[in-house]
Formats: structure tokens, sequence, C-alpha cells
């Protein structure tokens, strides 16, 4: 797909102009990342409660607000369009969005609730000519991509397993949160598992064979709030997930390679530790003593920032995408293979 603005450098004196669609609790991490980067430029914030968008505006001194993102982008034409709002709007949206000729869209995860409605989106884009990007913001991270670097060197062999972890113990069945509402999207799979099967989908360039997997269900809300699961690659190759609202809190990606073990701890780490470094672990050798575990610290860098930079340098300059919607649509087909297996209790492959 070319992008529409693909002639013009990417500069602080010609920023990507963007606007913020959605002025919840997620839009501050986005725009501490923007705040670092003169090449982005908020134009416009919108948000249907019109007090929140006001205050918004005033904290991050935004000109111009909206409480209809569609009237925005006629009025005000910006570049990109983040969508930081609930999983169960993006299908209505980003169609929307690719139907106005919107020129690049960011859209919070989960990109669909389904692969049904992912392919669609994804075919609206293509035949708008709109630049489409899941919000996985860590994958943009030097510690991500070099991470997943090292696994794909060949150094260590080919992988045999895998185990990806995000859980933390925040289980409310009584709060009104997003998290807990089944019309909004809530539930840990497509707030915390999509994360899990995301990763594994990088680790292993593919989606997997078949999956299985169980779980738990808030009696209260009918929204899954704990998804464990194994994914089969074929081969003997099986990798493992666990999410869950009711756990300690755990996010750490472990690849066991045919000569080594890789491992990142915190592996969605979203923040700079103010210079700071979080190593990942190289495990390599024999049994037990013969083992020698390297640490290799790698900055973190502001994945929100990092996220923008990438899809506006690809609209302004072609370059390729951190994270591909061909990725998106692999972890969509997993995660609806997941739920089928857990509402049907069996092995299921992937449609």
């Amino acid at each position: 797909m070319e992008s529409l603005n693909s002639t013009r450098p990417l500069t602080p004196e010609d920023p990507a102009r963007i606007a913020m669609v959605g002025c919840g609790g997620i839009s501050n991490a986005h725009m501490g990342g923007i705040a670092i980067h003169p090449e982005l430029e908020v134009v416009a914030a919108v948000d249907v409660d019109e007090g929140r968008m006001a205050a918004w505006r005033e904290k991050y001194d935004v000109g111009v607000g909206f409480t209809d993102w569609q009237k925005m982008f006629k009025e005000v034409g910006p570049e990109i369009i983040v969508f930081a709002t609930w999983p169960s709007q993006h299908h209505e949206q980003i169609n929307a969005a690719a139907g106005l000729g919107v020129p690049a869209i960011l859209c919070e995860k989960s990109f669909a609730l389904t692969y049904a409605e992912g392919q669609e989106m994804a075919a609206a884009c293509e035949k708008s000519g709109s630049l489409v990007m899941e919000a996985f913001m860590y994958r943009h991270t030097p510690r991500c991509k070099q991470y997943l670097e090292r696994i794909h060197s060949g150094e260590f062999g080919k992988v045999r397993s895998a185990n990806a972890s995000f859980s933390s113990l925040f289980y409310n069945p009584e709060g009104n949160n997003w998290r807990n509402r089944k019309e909004t999207g809530g539930g840990i799979v497509f707030d915390f598992t999509c994360y899990t099967v995301n990763i594994l989908r990088g680790v292993m360039g593919r989606a997997p064979d078949r999956v299985v997997a169980t779980g738990e269900t808030c009696p209260v809300r009918d929204v899954i709030v704990t998804l464990n699961g194994l994914l089969d690659y074929g081969n003997g190759v099986t990798c493992r997930i666990e999410s869950t609202q009711k756990s300690y809190f755990r996010a750490e990606v472990e690849v066991v390679l045919e000569t080594g073990t890789l491992v990142l701890p915190h592996f969605l780490l979203n923040k700079d530790l103010a210079e700071k470094t979080l190593p990942r672990l190289e495990v390599t050798g024999g049994w037990f003593d013969g083992q020698v575990t390297t640490p290799v610290p790698v900055l973190p860098g502001n994945p929100y920032g990092l996220q923008l930079m990438n899809l506006a340098r690809q609209l302004r300059e072609g370059e390729p995408s951190g994270m591909p919607i061909s990725e998106t649509l692999d972890n969509l087909r997993t995660i609806d293979a997941l739920i089928r297996s857990y509402e049907n209790d069996r092995w299921e492959t992937l449609e």
C-alpha cells in the first residue's frame, strides 16, 4: 500500500498532525510519548464527554476539541487518528475512518473482537489506502526488537517451546471500568491475553496450527477473567500462555531454543526507568553447574512515542511497519480459536 504523503519528510518543522479520539487513561500514556518527539503534534481532541475533553485539552494545550470525531476529521484533517477507545467501538470506527480516507490510523488494542471483524476492517483500510496499525506499543522498543532479533538470529538454533505471561490482581466484579463490562469488550482476553498471543506471534513468526484453552468466567459480569492455553505449532513445538485478573503481577516471556533459553522480564515495560536498564537474560551451557546466565541490558525507550513515530514515518517516508496488520489478523485468528476451545473444552484448529 503506498502512503498518501510519502514524499514529505517527517521533521520538527513539519510534524505529523495527530488527533486523539478518546481522552481516557491510555491517552495520557500516548501524550507522554508524543511530548518527547517534536516531529509529532496533537492538533485536536475528541471525547463524547465534553467536560473530560475540555479538561484534557487544557492539560495538554490542544487547540480544538470535538465530541464527534468524524466532524473533527472533516474540519481539521489530521494525518493520523489515534483511537484510544473501547475494543467494542473499533469495528465501526475503523471502517468509518477508512471510508473518510483518514491517511493513518493507530487503533488501541484490541483491534477487533473477532477475526471476521478484523478482516473487514483491514480490507476497508487497504481499499481506501489508509495505513492502520494496532497499538501493541512494546513491539517498538529497542528492548523488545533486539530480543526478537536475538531469537531469530539462529545462534541458539530453532525455537522448541516458549512461555508468555501477563497477569495481575485486579478482579472486581462490582466495578464499572470497561475491563469489567462485556458490552465494551471487557474481560482478560482483549486486555491481557492479546499481548501474550502477540509476543508469541513475534517469536514464532506465524500463527499456531491449533490451540487448547482453559479458564474462568466471572459469574456476575459474564466475561472471561482467566485464560490459559497451549499453542501447537507442529513438529513437537508447543508454547504456553497465562493470563488472569486473579493473580500476582506477571509479564514475562521465556523462549527455549535448541542451545539456550532467552528470557525477557517485564516484556511489556512501557516507560523509561530514569535511564536505568532492565536486562534480558541469556541462559546457555549444560546441566546445573554448567549453566551460564548472561544479563544483557537494553534501555527501554518510550514505546508510545516510538510507536507513533513508526506510523508517521510509514506515512511520510515509507518506513516498514513495526506492527504489521497481518500480525494483528493472525492474533485475532488465534484468539478466536482460544475462545472456542475454552467454550467447547477441546483442541481447536485456526480458521
